[in-house]
């Protein structure tokens, strides 16, 4: 490395020479440039740069004009292929010559950025090779001179992209040297070429961006302004410097973009439209298995059958249906997810032998961090001979730090399966970069790290955990959109509306049955989502660790850490804050609710209680709606919307999904009410019964969750002392905010 370091050196020392050999003598133009800016006082020198200005855009103006006037009029014949015809007929030769003609442009724009990039190269090149002529030191004074007079200087040249930084440096240090140590406030606009940035920043300010002889700036140029004495104070800075950049994208980095953009979008919007085509593919058959089954009622009306009978029924129909919708679907596309996961493995760790690894792990193994196999010494930048070098505390924080790379994985599959997502190959990188992310967060100034065999075996690990969820998910979601096993999930429902067609009018008890069956998930749901709620509220009110903020909460658990006396707590806390406040939270949230006097059993038949009661009152409220009209004709399916709509702020009832029972010929609306009042309260006893027995582990939105997202904020921590911040906006703008700092010794220094 050190070799290549110092033959890179010796090729830039070898340019640069070249340089100077080609820059000295001064030619007469670069000559009496800095001879005039070195020895003129101020005002000669504007006087000078602005006819100097004048000059050099009457130099250049008339050939630029006449590439103007190319430039707009093949310009104008692009875009009336493309209004007329459509992108695609826009010949590439066009665009090579439009390219042509603005790279012409730019090459036959001169002005005193020119002149000042060339004194600019010279200073480097004298630098590099330790020059000390007296010349070569004052060419920064000019260049400060010119900044302090309000011209502007490059900063960054974009027709090389190349940042000249001892000549900014040297320009800042006159800079800090003729005006002293001044409170600056620096505002930079971005953007591509021509969008008239530099022309609003010279109205706004006063500004000399070179925008005449129709040039503009490409890079970035730096302009100072003085603030005025009576307004510094309330400002709170001296000067602003103004950063005017053009044309630093290149096209070929924007035309990829937008590319690449349209193309997902492109994906996107068509992966809507088959959506759309599935869903309504789904309702024709929904309708027309609807359509026979009340065929076939009709046909069976009158007659005394009993279940198995109507049952025999309509499976002859049902099948002859489903058989023909198989026929007309494309079978589902076959993914192997072992291989996929063995294929991305390979070619990410790329180890001898990793193959055989692979194959050998055992469906069910469990990865258990061993500090021999898994840590290495940064020191001696190899496997730790002895683990006992190893101070013990550190073994802990990587059984942490794996803990909480495991937990994360687990996390994100957690959401993925609750979003009823399809497996896509993104998932097995999603899991090789949080390890990574994992392995990246050890310090680098720590005594050791993980090795190469951790990453590997901790990956190998995950994924092969992940595989077994990833193929639920993946058949859960063709079962979700196969229009054959999508209806055969919805045979039941399909039969009740059968039976309830068949049996007339003593097919209200048959409906109510229906109804609670579809509001028994979204009810129990409902129970677990208020209950979570329920029990933060009410800690909240209770607990003095959760009535304030996030502060009050810390001087909770510092209490706490005071009163536990466990050293390993207060480790926790000092390295991991973020995850200490979480397991502080959980601890509480469990005693609390498990502390042997049914606490948890009451909140959810507090649940339990209300919401039923919301299903009560949805269903009187619909019947008083319905009961008046006089049109007898869909009653029903005007009482399961205001049924629905009345439950829509409790519990999440798609009214879709009572589709196949809103055509039912229901008379008796009253007697209704009645059956479905006694049809909740057995399902009231029915969950009653079942949450006596149900535990923590079964929310799917945890209480203690629901505390820490309220507690949520910053959690960037002083790279001195450890303290973690105080402000309560995670990714915050701004700087980190502390009231104090902790001792260096809380940190090991």
């Amino acid at each position: 490395i050190e070799h290549h370091r110092s033959q890179i050196q010796y090729e830039k020392k070898a340019i640069r020479r070249k340089q100077l050999e080609q820059a000295f003598p001064l030619n007469p133009l670069m000559k009496s440039f800095l001879g005039f800016l070195q020895t003129q006082s101020a005002d000669t020198k504007k006087y000078f740069l602005q006819w100097m200005k004048v000059f050099m855009d009457e130099l250049s103006s008339g050939h630029l004009g006449k590439l103007r006037r190319d430039y707009h009029k093949l310009w104008t014949e692009i875009l009336a292929r493309k209004k007329s015809k459509g992108k695609n007929s826009v010949n590439s030769q066009l665009l090579g010559r439009l390219d042509a003609l603005s790279d012409e442009i730019n090459d036959s724009s001169i002005g005193l950025e020119h002149l000042l990039r060339e004194v600019g190269q010279i200073y480097e090149a004298l630098d590099l090779m330790k020059s000390e002529k007296e010349s070569f030191i004052k060419l920064p004074e000019v260049a400060a001179e010119l900044m302090i007079l309000g011209y502007p200087v490059e900063l960054m040249d974009g027709d090389a992209s190349y940042v000249p930084l001892r000549w900014v440096g040297a320009i800042f240090d006159r800079l800090i040297k003729r005006l002293g140590d001044k409170r600056v406030f620096v505002l930079s606009v971005l953007g591509i070429q021509s969008t008239g940035k530099s022309t609003l920043l010279n109205a706004m300010f006063g500004l000399q961006f070179s925008v005449s002889a129709g040039r503009c700036t490409r890079g970035a140029f730096m302009q100072l302004i003085p603030v005025g004495q009576e307004l510094q104070q309330d400002l709170g800075f001296d000067f602003v410097l103004v950063v005017d950049t053009e044309g630093l994208r290149l096209k070929e980095l924007k035309e990829t973009l937008l590319h690449e953009t349209k193309k997902k979008c492109e994906n996107l919007i068509e992966l809507q439209k088959e959506q759309r085509k599935l869903d309504a593919r789904k309702l024709e058959y929904e309708d027309e298995l609807l359509r026979r089954s009340r065929e076939l009622a009709v046909t069976l009306k009158g007659k005394s059958l009993s279940e198995r009978e109507l049952r025999d029924n309509f499976t002859l129909v049902w099948d002859k249906w489903i058989f023909k919708v198989s026929r007309a679907s494309c079978p589902p596309e076959h993914v192997d997810i072992d291989a996929e996961i063995e294929d991305v493995l390979l070619e990410h760790f790329k180890e001898p032998g990793f193959h055989e690894q692979i194959r050998s792990f055992q469906k069910g193994e469990e990865f258990s961090f061993e500090m021999e196999k898994h840590i290495m010494k940064t020191e001696y930048l190899g496997f730790t001979p002895d683990p006992w070098d190893i101070f013990n505390g550190d073994v802990i924080d990587f059984q942490h730090l794996t803990d909480n790379i495991i937990a994360r994985v687990k996390t994100n599959i957690d959401k993925k399966e609750q979003e009823k997502r399809d497996y896509s190959q993104n998932f097995i990188h999603e899991i090789l970069n949080e390890v990574q992310k994992g392995v990246n967060s050890v310090p680098s100034d720590a005594k050791c790290t993980f090795n190469r065999k951790y990453s590997i075996d901790l990956s190998l690990y995950l994924c092969k955990m992940a595989a077994e969820r990833f193929k639920a998910m993946h058949e859960t979601f063709q079962k979700a959109n196969d229009t054959a096993e999508y209806l055969n999930s919805k045979r039941e429902d399909f039969f009740q509306y059968f039976q309830i067609s068949c049996q007339g009018a003593t097919s209200i008890t048959t409906f109510a049955r229906f109804l609670c069956d579809k509001i028994e998930p979204a009810l129990r749901r409902a129970v677990y989502e208020k209950t979570a709620k329920a029990i933060a509220e009410d800690m909240q009110g209770k607990f003095p660790d959760f009535r304030g903020n996030r502060a009050n909460l810390e001087v909770c658990i510092l209490r706490y850490l005071a009163e536990e006396e466990n050293f390993e707590y207060f480790k926790q806390y000092l390295k991991f804050p973020k995850e200490f406040f979480q397991s502080y939270i959980e601890r509480r949230v469990k005693s609390y609710c498990l502390d042997g006097s049914r606490r948890l059993e009451k909140f959810f038949d507090s649940s339990i209680s209300l919401l039923c009661g919301n299903i009560l009152s949805a269903v009187s409220l619909s019947t008083q709606i319905v009961k008046f009209r006089k049109n007898s004709e869909d009653k029903v399916s005007l009482w399961l919307d205001e049924f629905c709509r009345e439950l829509s702020e409790v519990i999440s009832l798609p009214r879709s999904d009572l589709k196949v029972i809103e055509h039912q010929e229901v008379t008796d609306i009253e007697f209704l009410n009645n059956v479905m009042s006694e049809a909740v309260d057995d399902l009231r006893d029915r969950l009653q019964k079942e949450f006596a027995d149900a535990d923590m582990n079964a929310f799917s939105t945890q209480p203690h969750t629901i505390l820490v997202e309220h507690f949520s904020g910053c959690w960037e921590q002083c790279p001195f002392c450890g303290a973690v911040c105080t402000n309560a906006m995670q990714g915050h703008d701004g700087d980190h905010q502390l009231v104090f700092h902790r001792l260096r010794a809380f940190v090991g220094a």
